[in-house]
């Protein structure tokens, strides 16, 4: 595990200029806000339309060149949504937005759209991957479970703070997402609708230097990571839509694996975000829901 002061220093900073930059996202009104919308990214039409609802984990960030007219929403040329349309020949229509929530993606803000305008009845796929950063889910891991271990390298000092704050955060994400799914559905009725969790960041029980939490908050982070998963899963089925599960095909691929498809602390240039997909996440994501466009609505397997 890493323990240097110098790498603690420079973890704090990093986690909170993310965390400033999502509650800027958040708390936006109409001083500060942008004089135009993001421009959400679209092809010329060639084929069915493809919308792609989402937050930092799909807009990609800083993976390659940001799309012009999205700087705000730091929406990447190489996201898993250009690359599913790419290589499925969609027309694509993409509104993912770093820092958004699943109240943004219903009702947006005074800076940003709401996501689910963007759907039409001419859509024929619309994917939804929202629901980390409702109640800061994962910017309070990251702050208060760093702050902890750096008072404590042993036992799981975070879920001993937090268990029970973070069971009541994630299990209202169920409902957060149905209610996105619902609004899709009502606006796309003949659209295939696929919710895709998200990327595993931590092994299951060993130390990690992407995170420098003791052993047990490893543990404990993983369990909250895989209940989000669960919370998105359901919230799927109880609306009869799809589910990509990259929680699960992500096992073996978190920040401290051999081949990470999410970045540690240290990302290389252009590819993306700390704990955030890279471009290889970005490309694994973007085969999964190639090949479940690809294989037909699981009634149809």
């Amino acid at each position: 595990m890493v323990r240097s002061r110098s790498l603690w220093l420079l973890v704090l900073s990093i986690v909170l200029t993310v965390a400033v930059g999502v509650t800027a996202y958040a708390t936006r009104d109409e001083r500060t806000a942008p004089r135009n919308h993001p421009t959400p990214v679209q092809q010329p039409p060639h084929g069915p339309e493809y919308v792609a609802i989402g937050d930092s984990f799909t807009a990609g960030g800083p993976i390659g060149a940001i799309q012009a007219g999205a700087e705000d929403c730091v929406r990447s040329h190489n996201g898993y949504p250009t690359r599913v349309a790419r290589k499925l020949d969609l027309s694509i229509t993409d509104v993912s937005c770093g820092g958004a929530t699943t109240a943004d993606a219903l009702k947006g803000s005074d800076a940003i759209p709401a996501q689910v305008a963007a759907v039409t009845p001419k859509a024929k796929l619309v994917t939804v991957s929202v629901g980390g950063n409702d109640h800061g889910i994962y910017v309070t891991a990251f702050i208060d479970c760093l702050r902890y271990a750096k008072v404590t390298r042993v036992g799981a000092p975070c879920k001993a703070n937090l268990g029970s704050t973070f069971t009541r955060r994630v299990s209202s994400v169920q409902e957060s997402v149905s209610a996105v799914l619902r609004a899709v559905r009502r606006r796309a009725p003949d659209a295939r609708v696929m919710v895709v969790t998200y990327l595993r960041l931590l092994p299951d029980d060993d130390e990690c230097s992407a995170l420098p939490y003791p052993v047990g908050d490893v543990a404990w982070v993983t369990q909250v990571e895989r209940s989000l998963a669960e919370a998105m899963r359901r919230a799927a089925v109880a609306q009869g839509v799809e589910v990509v599960d990259m929680q699960r095909l992500s096992a073996g691929h978190d920040a401290c694996s051999p081949e990470p498809w999410v970045n540690g602390l240290r990302p290389k240039a252009k590819d993306g975000w700390f704990l955030h997909p890279n471009a290889a996440g970005a490309k694994a994501v973007a085969v999964a829901v190639t090949r479940a466009w690809r294989e037909g609505p699981p009634e149809r397997r």
